[in-house]
């Protein structure tokens, strides 16, 4: 559910995440629309789908997308519920999870980032390893086969759960 709420949300403030409005606020007539358009099985050809899965320590759980041309963004985002951290651990997440999409080129498109050390500026892409959520946005999205991939980059505790959901925003 929180793959589809973030997904759904209405931006606000910066573009992408940001530690003010998180992925936004939630729309909840887009929600329903997302979960009516799909029919949770990942990897099939729908405009907007959702679905959940797992994936162990090093495995890569990969499927693929037909995007047809003409469409203006294509956005998939993942979210799972982390293993609980030993008590007063610096760094809280225990399972991490990777999501990249590789277009039909073999471009790899990385999820949002956001800096800790600097809150104030915005979400840039690259590897997140703070985050049990993670989203990719490509604009002028490439017409072809796009491949998702969850990789299990540190799953001590697992295989970990998932949730993800994907859209493609005709333009």
């Amino acid at each position: 559910v929180r793959a589809l709420l973030a997904h759904t949300a209405r931006d606000r403030g910066q573009d992408g995440p940001d530690y003010i409005y998180g992925y936004g606020m939630v729309d909840a007539k887009a929600l329903i629309d997302h979960l009516r358009a799909g029919d949770g099985a990942l990897g099939t050809d729908l405009a907007a789908n959702w679905g959940t899965g797992s994936v162990a320590q090093g495995n890569i759980d990969s499927f693929t997308l037909t995007v047809p041309a003409g469409q203006s963004a294509l956005t998939v985002t993942l979210a799972w519920d982390d293993a609980a951290a030993a008590a007063f651990t610096a760094n809280a997440p225990v399972n991490d999870l990777t999501l990249e999409l590789l277009a039909p080129g073999g471009a790899v498109h990385d999820a949002w980032v956001l800096d800790p050390v600097n809150p104030h500026l915005p979400a840039t892409r690259g590897a997140n390893g703070l985050d049990n959520i993670e989203q990719v946005l490509v604009e002028d999205p490439a017409a072809g086969t796009w491949t998702v991939r969850v990789t299990g980059t540190a799953v001590p505790v697992g295989p970990q759960a998932y949730g993800l959901a994907h859209s493609l925003t005709e333009g």
